[in-house]
């Protein structure tokens, strides 16, 4: 019952922790960000490779947190004392931090995933677009969203500026429950390959999980495409703890063939979608124009003309400015290694910039009458990961200086 307060006792429980403390204290938050640990709230101590959140421990203490969950025995300083440092003050030491405080979470907030139809997404690319395009099915019907994804999270008319494409267990499992609070019934998210990683997917009940592609990406972190691919597939492999009621699968794409059959193969229901294959719900004769799109639908229950603004895949021969994403600690000279692999299957000129600034300067100082310049990669993104360091970068700031050396801009 959600106006029963979850214990100290239940947490331990589904965590599998070991407790020191009140068991019968009532839990009312989980929060990984010590600013957030008050009264009744657990404090998640994680150690990552780069910080250690244990040196919060004294602030929280401070702030009059309920306790500390911790993949570290109870420090002897408060085992010494024969007590913890005040009631009713609690330790719960668990084996793996992170997806035991998405448990906890999930606990302390009822489950509200449960309350919601939740589609959670995940690829390399298509993410965002899918994400958006979801949400507005129930908003068109006036009915409020919860979205997170890589460019902001979102409930009903509220905006907040995303910190990260998935958010942390502790915070999603928060703001699902203020999305069931506000009336939600649909909550849509990107689901990140690290994001489920670091276990900040388990505890959810997800109607659907989405497929959209598997291409090179991430390798700095994944080091390989099968430790890339074994991270996608924890979003329908029951490892987040358990699996969508419907497996939506991109069979154009071999990795999706892949899941999909093995899905079904299960009996577990999915719903196949191509455009070159045989599928479920495919779209044939397709037209594109910097106008949209147009094609026809077909689905098993039939078919209809379909037109969108989205503009499709742009065809650009005469400027191809071939340039870099986030190169993070991957080798930019790798990255375009990788893509010239199929761009030369195109057979038409390019050019091989690595600097991303030089590059779209180049394309745009290059572009004649009627040519179109696309500057891909990077969306909404106003910065650049190389190695460890985060640079300022704005693809539409760099555009305008391009076409200020050109005439184009005024300012």
């Amino acid at each position: 019952m959600r106006d029963k307060p979850v214990t100290l006792k239940q947490i331990a429980a589904v965590t599998g922790g070991k407790l020191s403390g009140d068991s019968n204290s009532p839990v009312t938050d989980v929060s990984h960000d010590s600013r957030r640990a008050v009264s009744g709230s657990l404090f998640a101590a994680v150690r990552g490779e780069l910080f250690d959140a244990h040196k919060f421990i004294p602030q929280v203490i401070a702030q009059g947190a309920l306790g500390v969950i911790s993949e570290l025995e109870l420090p002897a300083e408060f085992q010494s004392e024969g007590k913890l440092p005040s009631a009713p003050f609690a330790w719960i030491q668990v084996d793996n931090i992170r997806r035991a405080m998405a448990l906890a979470a999930a606990e302390v907030h009822h489950h509200p995933s449960r309350e919601l139809q939740l589609v959670g997404i995940t690829g390399t690319n298509g993410k965002t677009t899918t994400a958006y395009l979801v949400a507005s099915i129930p908003e068109a019907a006036g009915e409020p969203v919860a979205m997170t994804g890589t460019v902001e999270y979102r409930l009903g008319a509220e905006r907040h500026k995303a910190e990260r494409t998935t958010p942390e267990a502790t915070d999603m499992q928060r703001l699902l429950r203020r999305a069931v609070e506000i009336g939600c019934q649909t909550a849509v998210m990107e689901a990140s390959s690290q994001a489920m990683d670091f276990h900040r997917c388990d505890a959810l009940d997800y109607s659907v999980a989405v497929f959209s592609n598997l291409t090179r990406d991430h390798l700095d972190y994944h080091k390989t495409m099968e430790n890339y691919w074994y991270a996608k597939q924890r979003l329908f492999d029951g490892r987040l703890g358990s699996r969508p009621r419907v497996s939506v699968i991109n069979v154009d794409d071999r990795y999706g063939l892949e899941l999909a059959e093995r899905l079904e193969a299960e009996d577990l229901r999915v719903v196949r979608y191509a455009v070159r294959s045989d599928a479920d719900v495919t779209a044939r004769d397709a037209e594109f124009s910097l106008d949209g799109m147009r094609f026809n639908l077909k689905t098993r229950a039939g078919e209809l003309e379909f037109h969108s603004p989205l503009v499709g895949p742009p065809h650009i021969y005469n400027t191809l400015a071939l340039t870099s994403d986030n190169p993070r600690s991957e080798d930019p000279e790798k990255i375009l290694a990788d893509a010239e692999v199929g761009i030369t299957k195109t057979a038409k000129p390019y050019r091989k910039i690595a600097d991303r600034r030089e590059a779209i300067h180049r394309a745009i100082s290059e572009a004649r009458g009627n040519d179109l310049v696309l500057i891909a990669g990077k969306g909404h993104e106003d910065y650049q990961i190389i190695g460890r360091e985060v640079f300022h970068f704005d693809d539409k700031e760099v555009a305008r200086e391009a076409l200020r050396l050109r005439g184009f801009v005024d300012g």
